[in-house]
Order: structure tokens, then C-alpha cells, then sequence
């Protein structure tokens, strides 16, 4: 990051780095737990959250992240850092309720694994609360994630 600051002062040229935070959207890989519920969810299986399914992410619907790296790549500074995301706070039990609903006809179950048990990771690999801050988004770039959880979920299905 010191490097690009220091070329940027230099040749005059215009630098943002931006740092999405919980992207997700159709096609997005198969591995992240909005596809992984997602694809559970529509087959009837059981939606699997790890531990007691309180820990948080602040979920980024694609189409918005696009618009703040856009917002971000028109911005001219020598050099700014933003962190691209929603703030809105939502726990994984949360996201498994959604993903019910957001499904027509959904049977699955919610059920909860321990950590360290059952192939499920151990408990200290797990973050408990993920919150970008984006008051500088909002600020320089006058940018805001808009798309709701169940809006950007459905989108998914639907792909």
C-alpha cells in the first residue's frame, strides 16, 4: 500500500483500493455459506450453521459492490482505501431463516453443529462479529449498499 501511495504522489496518478467485504451473488463459488444455504435449502436437505449461529456478517449483494468499486475507481485522490460493503449486521441464524423463506416450498430444517465436531472447524478459527466500517463510503463516494438480504437471495435461486 506504501509503494502505490508513494507512485501515485509521483506521477500524479489517481489510486483506490478497495476491500469488499461479504460479496455474494449468482454464480458466486460454491463454497460460501450464502450458495451452500442457498443450494441446501432448494434440494430439502437440513441448512447447517456452525455453533450457536450468532456470529455476524454484514452480507454485500453483488450489484452493490459494483456500483462502490465503480464509486470508488471515478474518485479522484492521489490515494484512498475503502472498505465496499453494507454495515447491516446479520447473523448466520438470521441468514438460515431467509434463505427458508427466499425458497418457494422450502422444507429444510435449521439445524446446528458444534465446533470441533463432525468435520465442523474448531471454534477459534471461527470471527464472531465481521462490521466494515463504511462511513467513508458513504462520505467521499456517496455510496450505499441498497439491496436487502432477501431481495439479493432470491436473486440467487433465481440464477
Amino acid at each position: 500500500a506504501q509503494h502505490l501511495f508513494e507512485v501515485s504522489r509521483r506521477s500524479q496518478m489517481s489510486v483506490s483500493i478497495v476491500q469488499p467485504f461479504n460479496v455474494y451473488g449468482p454464480f458466486q463459488r460454491a463454497e460460501f455459506v450464502v450458495p451452500i444455504f442457498c443450494q441446501v435449502a432448494i434440494t430439502g436437505e437440513n441448512i447447517v450453521v456452525f455453533g450457536d449461529g450468532e456470529q455476524t456478517r454484514c452480507f454485500t449483494y453483488i450489484d452493490d459492490a459494483i456500483q462502490g468499486f465503480m464509486a470508488a475507481f471515478e474518485y479522484e485522490s492521489p490515494y484512498e482505501i475503502f472498505n465496499i460493503g453494507s454495515d447491516k449486521e446479520t447473523s448466520i441464524n438470521m441468514l438460515a431463516e431467509i434463505t427458508q423463506k427466499a425458497v418457494p416450498g422450502c422444507h429444510s430444517r435449521i439445524i446446528h453443529r458444534e465446533y470441533g465436531k463432525d468435520g465442523v472447524r474448531l471454534q477459534s478459527l471461527e470471527i464472531r462479529r465481521r462490521v466494515p466500517s463504511v462511513e467513508k463510503q458513504r462520505r467521499l463516494l456517496g455510496f450505499e449498499a441498497k439491496t436487502d438480504l432477501i431481495t439479493g437471495i432470491r436473486n440467487v435461486i433465481q440464477s
